[in-house]
């Protein structure tokens, strides 16, 4: 008699399957020498089990366990084709969208004991997070954590990592929430398995940190993560990482002045960019480009790139990218004094940044209309837009932006000659003291 050269958890799922194809309960399979704990147990693999049980129960499902061979390359089989029809739905969603992926994963069959549920649960997930339903994505890859904690998924697996990935994503562009995003960064860098699936998942967790610094301007991190991940540009096969990359080295180069290098960057991301289809990430280099344009003195062809960015209205997957590109516009315009033009462009950012999650966008739009009214010699009314901008900066816990609200509401205050409130010094000092506690905490 063949005693089970392999794992008792391959035994229990072939045992398993085998019941399922038959369409019986586990109390179907019960008897006196039997129960249906006892069944559910050799399912699972449990290693407390005698052989004589194990052997009883296959030979009520007529498996002759001399043959297991013969059973487990069976169940390889399936497990390959269960692997391969993943694949392409994963690949389908990146192809023609979130829509068609999940039409693909609600008709497709998974056993709720299969090695592929976290892959699946996971997949799930995602598609939900490229449509923007956070709180449906977030439920799907929780589930998929719990289920990879759980031990249902093999060994070498990078979708762990994959999910912290996404729930980092989440975490900016839900609400904006840079500590909680670092967390999940960390989680998914002590998550990752060197040499498993999903080999880009590291890099794409670096490139996410490193734009979190460039959010709290920390240039000198930030930079660093860009070089490192620019030493590994031929290893990375994802071409709407390496659009981000080329679009942050672009950055990078027109900050510190290297301007005929950022912007060969920015066209060599172009060319990637138009190759593989991507508007989105197009429209983010178009904006780097207008940097560039305006270190080089060139304010007209800077308004003609983000001129052509806004273009692109209606058509991108992230609301973000057309407030950031009407801020761009109504900023350029202030900068000009041409002051009508740039009221129309941050008026349209200010209604569209208020419905969007993340306030960070709301408040930057604020701010910079109140500039414009400023600028129009509407005090009354730019004083109003930035206590607007103060008041949502503080809800939402932007230290940065508080500060500089705070500093335009005084600054206003001094001009139509109002007193400081008591409230606007607590304010100033909070701000002061967070701002205290966080750079001893960096040092």
């Amino acid at each position: 008699m063949c005693y089970f050269p392999l794992d008792r958890e391959r035994l229990g799922r072939l045992i398993r399957s085998c019941r399922k194809e038959r369409s019986l309960r586990l109390k179907d399979l019960q008897d006196e020498n039997i129960s249906s704990a006892t069944i559910s147990s050799i399912e699972r693999g449990m290693k407390n089990i005698s052989f004589e049980k194990i052997t009883y129960l296959c030979s009520k499902l007529d498996l002759d366990v001399d043959q297991f061979s013969v059973f487990v390359e069976v169940e390889e089989k399936r497990d390959t084709k269960l692997r391969n029809q993943l694949n392409f739905i994963e690949h389908s969603m990146d192809l023609f969208g979130p829509d068609q992926g999940l039409d693909q994963l609600r008709s497709f069959k998974i056993d709720r004991k299969s090695r592929w549920l976290a892959q699946y649960t996971y997949l799930k997930g995602r598609c939900y997070f490229l449509k923007q339903n956070w709180e449906k994505a977030k439920r799907q890859l929780q589930s998929a954590l719990d289920l990879l904690e759980a031990g249902t998924e093999l060994e070498s697996t990078n979708i762990k990592a994959a999910c912290q990935y996404l729930f980092a994503k989440i975490a900016m562009e839900e609400h904006g929430d840079i500590i909680l995003a670092q967390n999940w960064i960390d989680l998914g860098s002590q998550s990752f398995v060197q040499g498993g699936d999903r080999g880009e998942i590291c890099y794409e967790l670096l490139l996410l940190k490193a734009q979190i610094y460039m959010g709290q301007e920390d240039w000198e991190k930030a930079l660093g993560i860009v070089n490192e991940l620019w030493e590994s540009l031929d290893q990375v096969i994802n071409p709407y990482f390496k659009v981000d990359l080329y679009r942050l080295k672009a950055f990078f180069w027109c900050k510190q002045g290297y301007l005929a290098e950022a912007t060969s960057s920015v066209f060599q991301g172009l060319e990637l960019a138009k190759m593989c289809m991507w508007r989105e990430g197009a429209v983010d280099l178009l904006h780097v480009l207008s940097k560039i344009y305006i270190e080089e003195g060139d304010v007209e062809s800077a308004e003609k790139v983000l001129l052509q960015a806004a273009t692109h209205k209606g058509k991108h997957s992230h609301e973000y990218r057309m407030i950031q590109t009407y801020l761009s516009l109504g900023n350029l315009y202030n900068n000009q004094e041409r002051w009508s033009e740039a009221e129309g462009w941050l008026r349209d950012a200010v209604r569209k940044a208020k419905n969007h999650t993340n306030k960070i966008y709301y408040v930057m739009a604020l701010e910079a209309l109140g500039d414009c009214e400023k600028g129009k010699g509407e005090d009354g009314e730019a004083l109003r837009t930035y206590q607007s901008a103060l008041e949502q900066a503080e809800r939402h816990g932007f230290v940065h932006q508080s500060k500089t609200s705070l500093m335009k509401v005084i600054q206003c205050q001094e001009v139509l000659k109002q007193e400081l409130t008591f409230r606007d010094l607590e304010r100033l000092y909070r701000i002061v003291s967070q701002e205290k506690r966080e750079l001893q905490t960096t040092i």
